[in-house]
């Protein structure tokens, strides 16, 4: 068995006593109570609530998916315009680094070449949040154009059973 240094493990202790997992779920319940700020004041979604006959609280939560997707896209717009401002400012540093000469022209080139490493990346995967974006607003209009219909069947069946019950009469 191969001995383990104390501290090395996932549950270790930080310097306060916490647990790495106990730190990674504070951040995680941060992130969601600062997304549910943030899209109440957007609008993204309402809540309503009211009392049945029984008495029982229903909550409702209505999203409101097109102004989320709108956000997205503004953001989405803004991040791509803040780094073609980034690319602009790399091609304008290469040119300045190239009259540069010897070790520093290396280093200055290799800074330059990990930003636009960087930069690359930054833009796949903006690409990526978008196309799974749209793929999952393809998905949920699909699921409501699937629920209506079911819905419309469901009142045609009704139609039925009313016509059925009163020609009986």
């Amino acid at each position: 068995m191969i001995p383990v240094p104390r501290g090395a493990g996932i549950a270790s202790r930080s310097k306060n006593g916490e647990t790495l997992v106990k730190s990674l779920l504070k951040l995680v319940v941060l992130g969601v109570i600062v997304l549910a700020v943030v899209g109440w004041f957007r609008g993204w979604y309402s809540l309503s609530h009211e009392k049945d006959a029984n008495n029982h609280e229903h909550v409702d939560v209505d999203v409101n998916t097109d102004k989320v997707r709108s956000d997205f896209d503004v953001v989405l717009a803004k991040s791509r315009n803040m780094l073609d401002k980034a690319g602009d400012a790399l091609k304008s540093a290469k040119d300045k680094a190239s009259k540069a000469s010897g070790d520093q022209k290396t280093q200055l080139d290799r800074k330059i070449s990990d930003l636009e490493a960087t930069r690359d990346s930054l833009q796949n995967r903006l690409e990526q949040l978008n196309r799974k974006a749209a793929d999952q607003t393809d998905l949920a209009k699909q699921e409501s154009a699937h629920q209506i219909a079911d819905l419309e069947k469901q009142i045609a069946d009704l139609d039925a059973a009313i016509q059925k019950a009163l020609s009986s009469h």
